[in-house]
């Protein structure tokens, strides 16, 4: 008997520690989602924000630019015009496709979707970034092509050529680190969702 009471002392020993275990470990688990949520909103609204950053560099920066070039540079005739031209039909073409890749992804409202539609929202996305570099790789050329032309006074002004020709290297390598970064991003948001729906 007396053993009895010892064995059931011990069990509801065992029946509290594994009381305040469950409720350490609920503890743990709501942190750990208040943790993901906040990682997963503080990337989607980088991703946003650059995204409107975009957005407002080929709608509102680029055509400025090329307005102000062919105005300042007008006595170069054709040749200032039609490039001027071509950076605006380049910054259109970027707004546009810009704009259907975040329309795609929907980032503000992509932790509501249900996981396939979020899934599929991010492989589409996917797509149509990859898609839209291929489609701006040709005019883009163009452009670099003619700015380092011009840049030299379609003459073979090696120095001039050689650091137009770096700086926009270095530019592209750049935005393309960019863009690889936002979509690691994207992709971590939809891990992070699918951790905090399990």
């Amino acid at each position: 008997m007396n053993q009895q009471i010892v064995d059931m002392a011990d069990f509801q020993d065992l029946k509290s520690q594994f009381g305040l275990l469950h409720k350490k470990l609920e503890h743990q688990r709501i942190v750990t989602d208040e943790l993901l949520q906040s990682s997963m909103k503080a990337k989607m609204n980088s991703v946003n924000r650059w995204y409107k950053q975009r957005m407002l560099l080929s709608g509102v920066a680029a055509p400025v630019v090329a307005v102000v070039f062919i105005a300042h540079n007008c006595d170069m005739g054709v040749a200032s015009w039609g490039f001027g031209l071509l950076v605006l039909l380049v910054a259109l073409l970027e707004l546009i496709l810009t704009l259907s890749e975040y329309r795609t992804l929907d980032i503000v409202h992509l932790a509501t979707k249900s996981m396939t539609e979020a899934t599929e929202r991010v492989c589409r996305h996917r797509k149509m970034v990859a898609r839209n570099q291929f489609i701006l790789s040709v005019p883009l050329v163009v452009v670099v092509v003619w700015t380092v032309l011009y840049a030299s006074r379609f003459t073979l002004n090696l120095p001039i050529f050689v650091l137009t020709s770096a700086l926009i290297v270095v530019s592209l390598m750049w935005g393309f680190k960019l863009l690889k970064r936002r979509c690691r991003q994207v992709d971590e948001v939809l891990h992070q969702i699918e951790q905090l729906r399990q």
